[in-house]
């Protein structure tokens, strides 16, 4: 996924297009989402890790996929110190 890429969305059929959305139709069992955001308002509703993997896997090509599932298990800046300790190329 890139900056200023449309969000991906996973929506029932019926459901119309939104600008700046990317709709894909199917539908999630209640135990593979999750409620975000502050108490009382503003919340939004998202898939949770293991089915955000199912559907990354699914969609983009293996190293694509590979990249977006791995991502989210690095620390911050995990990367960039580790990379700092190695010689120059």
């Amino acid at each position: 996924m890139s900056r200023g890429a449309p969000a991906e969305v996973l929506v029932p059929a019926h459901v119309p297009r939104h600008p700046g959305l990317l709709g894909h139709q199917g539908t999630a069992a209640p135990h593979d989402l999750r409620r975000v955001g502050p108490p009382g308002g503003g919340a939004v509703v998202v898939t949770g890790r293991v089915r955000t993997a199912w559907d990354l896997a699914r969609r983009l090509d293996l190293v694509e996929a590979v990249v977006a599932v791995d991502a989210p298990a690095r620390p911050p800046g995990r990367v960039a110190r580790c990379a700092s300790t190695l010689p120059p190329c």
